[in-house]
């Protein structure tokens, strides 16, 4: 009953506003009148057409949107969610990790061992076995004055029995008054790799 009461006393506002009481005595329509009589009636506003007071809009904000009716046409932006996530790059498998792997022979002894060796004779056998760039440092000799061909360095590069990689070469060691052995002079051992068409670094390369 009451929804249907003020149903009516919105009808009765309207005509209101669209009656004589909103023209002049001319028969024109005041706009002033005509959009506080709309606003008054719940409406957004009202205008002047043709001399007839015309209301415009529903007055409340029907959608919701914090800003004035707009007939429910225009889309609200959507709404950001956020900072764009970055993108995820996936492993390719292309790391050092997939390089191609050097088949090493399982049974073939060690080039560099933890400790030096003094031969079968157990007078030194002039290969610097821990790789530490001396040789039979811990070995007696046999008699002093006694020399010995030597390496210092890597005994892949000069294997035993057989010539040096590269430009590297054997020197020669010599047993001390004290027998043992001296520094291995004479020797040429691998260096930095360089551009100049000599294998250096006595790799074979």
């Amino acid at each position: 009953m009451l929804r249907h009461l003020a149903l009516w006393a919105s009808v009765l506002v309207l005509t209101a506003a669209c009656s004589s009481g909103n023209d002049d005595s001319s028969g024109t329509c005041d706009p002033s009148d005509c959009d506080a009589a709309c606003r008054a009636a719940g409406r957004s506003g009202g205008a002047c057409v043709g001399n007839m007071c015309q209301c415009t809009g529903t007055g409340a904000d029907a959608d919701a949107d914090g800003g004035a009716d707009d007939g429910g046409t225009e889309a609200e932006p959507e709404a950001d969610a956020g900072p764009d996530e970055p993108d995820v790059v996936e492993d390719d498998g292309g790391g050092p990790e997939d390089a191609e792997e050097v088949e090493v022979d399982p049974c073939a002894p060690p080039t560099c061992l933890t400790t030096e060796l003094c031969g079968e004779s157990t007078f030194g056998d002039g290969i610097d076995n821990d790789c530490d760039t001396e040789v039979d440092e811990v070995c007696t000799c046999g008699g002093a004055g006694t020399t010995l061909e030597c390496f210092p360095g890597d005994p892949a590069i000069c294997p035993a029995g057989q010539p040096c990689s590269g430009r590297c070469t054997r020197g020669v060691e010599t047993c001390t008054e004290f027998l043992t052995w001296s520094d291995c002079y004479g020797a040429v051992a691998s260096e930095d790799e360089r551009c100049d068409g000599v294998d250096n670094d006595c790799d074979t390369e």
